[in-house]
């Protein structure tokens, strides 16, 4: 397949006839359609669309990442929220969505990277053994783990991807472009945030770089490119 290039607002683009991707500076390629933010963690936590997170609890500091900079969730007790609309609306109700980061996690337990909810009704990727929860997990009200996904990838303290896709009737779980976990499951989330690096049911303890969120689910050639754009082969 040909590939064609256009340089728009210092940035590489490239296109064929069936993704339109972008090259940052720091080489990580990534598909732009439904794309709603992305943060590189570069000594900043704001996002190229401008959308902010803001410390919730510790200190964040930034270290060597996937690509460039990155985030350092290391010892525990560290959260980031993000309140904007724009950002908490693509989780609310049924909106389809995706999301998609690197991790390099060094404790194998007690790991919420991010949730999004009231507590009630919310959608949370971590790993916690003894609240039996997994990669990909929707909470519809009651506690309990719709969507299993392997807790090895945990506690390994090497880069790996994660991308969580809902295309309104099925979440599933994908780690370094496999699929890890899918459920058919209607999803309705009530919520005014996104927290992460956890809270007090269990902290994440490692780095994470390269977060994207999008208003649809993504293709697996989608998440391919994503992988392959973090340098993941």
């Amino acid at each position: 397949m040909a590939n064609n290039y256009l340089r728009m607002n210092g940035k590489l683009m490239k296109f064929n006839d069936k993704l339109l991707t972008v090259t940052t500076g720091g080489g990580a390629a990534y598909p732009t359609d439904g794309l709603i933010e992305r943060w590189d963690f570069n000594d900043t936590l704001v996002g190229v669309n401008g959308y902010t997170w803001s410390a919730d609890v510790g200190t964040i500091a930034y270290t060597t990442g996937k690509i460039g900079k990155c985030l350092d969730f290391t010892g525990g007790s560290i959260a980031l929220q993000n309140s904007e609309s724009g950002i908490y609306d693509t989780f609310t109700g049924t909106n389809t969505f995706s999301i998609s980061c690197w991790l390099y996690s060094t404790v194998a337990d007690g790991q919420y990277v991010w949730r999004s909810g009231d507590g009630n009704k919310e959608i949370i990727f971590g790993w916690n053994a003894a609240a039996n929860c997994s990669p990909a997990r929707h909470q519809p009200g009651v506690v309990v783990n719709v969507a299993e996904g392997t807790a090895a990838v945990f506690g390994e303290s090497a880069w790996k991807h994660f991308v969580i896709t809902y295309d309104g009737t099925t979440l599933k779980g994908y780690v370094d472009d496999s699929a890890d976990s899918t459920v058919v499951s209607s999803i309705s989330i009530n919520t005014t945030n996104w927290a992460l690096g956890g809270d007090s049911y269990g902290y994440y303890d490692g780095y994470v770089d390269l977060l994207y969120i999008y208003d649809k689910a993504l293709s697996t050639d989608e998440i391919a490119q994503l992988y392959n754009g973090g340098s993941g082969v």
